[in-house]
């Protein structure tokens, strides 16, 4: 019985410096939080172990703002920002809108073609290299391949047509993305 006391003393011993250092440990770094609140205060202390715990402090609770980023250039000059809403009128040009915009006044586009595929229906899927896909509304083949200029007409009531340049022929299409 002697020897059940002891190694339940030793146990409650060891389990009481375990809680002891755990509460040193835990009140040390809250110290330290406390102690360095911003950049320039982690940038004073010593130790290299402490100094990458309080930046890690500092910049953890500024990592789950997600601030707004906007960026402005006075020097971007006037054809640069043609070029850039340009190439936002032809990214929405064909896509469904209930609200009327700029790229409903295009009337026509121009682009490369990367991919043409079949769906199930056996209709032609012309995927561009600006990533528009567009998706023939009937069955009707048009003879066009990879790398070829195709272009696009708006039409009357909502319809686009694709046709290949300097050719004759269209088929009626629809954007899918």
């Amino acid at each position: 019985m002697n020897l059940q006391t002891n190694q339940y003393k030793a146990r409650s011993s060891v389990a009481f410096i375990l809680q002891v250092s755990c509460l040193l440990y835990l009140s040390a770094s809250i110290a330290l939080a406390q102690e360095a609140r911003t950049a320039s205060d982690c940038v004073a202390i010593k130790n290299d172990e402490k100094r990458l715990y309080c930046f890690d402090q500092v910049f953890s609770s500024l990592s789950n703002t997600k601030p707004e980023l906007t960026i402005t250039s006075p020097e971007l000059d006037k054809r640069e920002k043609v070029q850039l809403s340009k190439k936002a009128l032809v990214d929405s040009f064909g896509s469904p809108s209930p609200q009327k915009s700029a790229a409903d006044e295009l009337q026509t586009i121009a682009l490369t073609l990367s991919k043409v595929s079949l769906t199930a229906k056996k209709r032609q899927v012309f995927t561009f290299a600006n990533g528009q896909i567009w998706e023939s509304k009937t069955n009707k083949k048009l003879r066009i391949k990879e790398g070829d200029s195709a272009i696009i007409t708006k039409g009357a009531l909502s319809a686009f047509y694709l046709s290949k340049k300097d050719v004759r022929g269209r088929i009626r299409v629809k954007r899918r993305e």
